[in-house]
């Protein structure tokens, strides 16, 4: 699902910082996404966007209860990350700065640009901290090349001689991951990511299309290399299938990871310029949604059914959200986190069926 796109470039036309993980495997992508500069807002963005503009000002209004769970988790971990950072660096004020873009420079040349999360400056040191608020894993604070650009940038705009970054995921575990950076390990940084930014540029920068370079690259939809990877997938036969090496396999895994992608954006492309305009494609049209009725007040129906069903056989037309009835009986019973849960499992034993997905596939490490 998709909203409005954005035509805001706050970057300049500029690499990003959250980009440099994605250039360093495919050091065309930049030059791609500069001929493809709109992106499409997705629903699950626009959701990220709410959490991380209520990290900042503290006003919840709009959110969802999801929503507001995944900001106050957010919160307290970040807290209690100052709360250490601060004890380590000394004495002095915390200063914290929320979404402040910054900027890498070579001279009187601008190469790239980053807006962390939030930055808390205590003397000659800082701490980066960046939410990741969805469901899947991110690249952990000491291999991410987002946070080691961002700390090269804060470093050299604040004049500090150390630097430690953390991944907040309240969703994940590990939930919190941190990195030091030292002098030594900023000048190591800052010559490895200006590395990357000077291959970048070449107008011949190869493209290597890849799950995780073109998972949110905006120019997959339209890009040979990309769009190479689905002729791959759909040139495999069947019936050859028990012909195929272990090693083949895997590659076809990779190349079905991209080609999801590929085709993902390109039926979103599709639905964008139908919604703008609905005869721009002669051949397409968009299908209406299928409409779902819900009750949105469980307490007001059955008040106005009770006359005609009693409460069990309501209850039986019911289904239960145990994470939402673990949320109500806490409240209710005052219990902390760990007792509550406990009673919780001991009192619905019985009636807590436990099931477990289908196995899926993932790359093990090499």
């Amino acid at each position: 699902m998709h909203a409005a796109e954005s035509s805001v470039d706050e970057r300049g036309g500029y690499p990003s910082a959250s980009g440099v993980e994605g250039y360093s495997l495919c050091l065309g992508k930049f030059n791609a996404e500069k001929v493809s500069p709109f992106e499409l807002q997705t629903v699950d963005a626009a959701t990220g966007k709410r959490i991380h503009t209520a990290l900042e000002t503290g006003n919840y209004n709009g959110l969802t209860d999801d929503e507001i769970e995944t900001v106050q988790r957010c919160a307290k971990l970040r807290d209690d990350i100052a709360s250490d950072f601060s004890t380590a660096v000394g004495d002095g004020p915390l200063v914290p700065h929320f979404e402040e873009r910054s900027w890498m420079f070579d001279g009187a040349t601008t190469l790239m640009s980053g807006k962390p999360d939030v930055v808390f400056i205590k003397g000659y040191a800082s701490l980066i901290v960046d939410y990741k608020t969805g469901r899947l894993g991110a690249e952990l604070a000491p291999g991410n090349k987002q946070l080691r650009a961002l700390a090269v940038m804060i470093a050299d705009q604040y004049k500090l001689n150390f630097v430690r970054v953390a991944i907040v995921q309240p969703w994940v575990s590990p939930q919190v991951s941190v990195c030091d950076y030292e002098m030594d390990d900023l000048v190591n940084a800052r010559k490895e990511i200006r590395g990357i930014l000077s291959k970048i540029i070449d107008s011949n920068a190869p493209r290597v299309p890849g799950d995780h370079q073109c998972k949110y690259c905006r120019a997959k939809a339209t890009c040979p290399e990309a769009n190479g990877v689905l002729s791959a997938v759909s040139a495999v036969r069947v019936e050859s299938w028990e012909m195929l090496k272990p090693e083949r396999k895997v590659a076809l895994y990779d190349a079905c990871k991209v080609a999801d992608n590929v085709i993902k954006q390109i039926r979103d492309r599709l639905k964008a310029d139908l919604e703008g305009d609905a005869d721009c494609i002669p051949g397409l049209a968009l299908k209406q949604g299928v409409t779902r009725r819900s009750i949105t007040d469980a307490p007001a129906a059955f008040a106005q059914l009770s006359g005609a069903i009693d409460a069990q056989a309501f209850a039986g037309c019911c289904s239960v959200k145990i994470g939402d009835l673990e949320k109500a009986f806490k409240a209710a019973t005052g219990l902390g986190t760990r007792e509550s849960k406990e009673q919780f499992e001991i009192l619905l034993e019985d009636v807590i069926e436990t099931k477990q997905a289908a196995p899926s596939l993932e790359r093990t490490k090499e």
